[in-house]
């Protein structure tokens, strides 16, 4: 087996993923968002920036809330860091079903519906960024 023609760092990284088992563009994908759940845990859950996307994404999706909590407990040691950043999910659905209880007629259903869509998660736009670049790395050099 050739060895692929990695010429920069994220490219060589990405190359010696082919020497372990399994899919290199899923282990690649997988060790980005450690790395990026680690990184929000670590620097930024009280970074104004990062909560107000949060706010707008509403939160994570099921598998990254795990993750996240998990995150929060190898970076801190605990869970206060994922504490602050649930909590701040949970005060932005607490305010979607209170808009729900006070709406009436067709507007609640609208509302409700609205309440019903399932997070924008910031990790699975994440890895979605990761496999997108990944994916033009192996092009350019294929």
């Amino acid at each position: 087996m050739t060895s692929l023609p990695a010429r920069d760092l994220g490219t060589v990284k990405l190359a010696e993923l082919f020497a372990e088992p399994g899919c290199p563009l899923c282990h690649h994908r997988d060790r980005a968002v450690v790395r990026y759940i680690e990184g929000f845990m670590y620097e930024s859950v009280n970074d104004v920036a990062f909560r107000a996307s949060l706010d707008v994404a509403r939160g994570f999706c099921g598998p990254h809330t795990t993750d996240v909590l998990t995150g929060g407990r190898h970076v801190s040691g605990g869970m206060v860091g994922s504490a602050i950043l649930f909590g701040a999910v949970m005060r932005v659905r607490e305010r979607e079903l209170r808009a729900v209880r006070s709406a009436g007629g067709l507007s609640r259903g609208r509302r409700a519906q609205e309440a019903l869509r399932p997070p924008a998660c910031l990790v699975c736009a994440e890895a979605a960024t990761v496999d997108d670049a990944a994916v033009a790395s192996l092009m350019r050099l294929a």
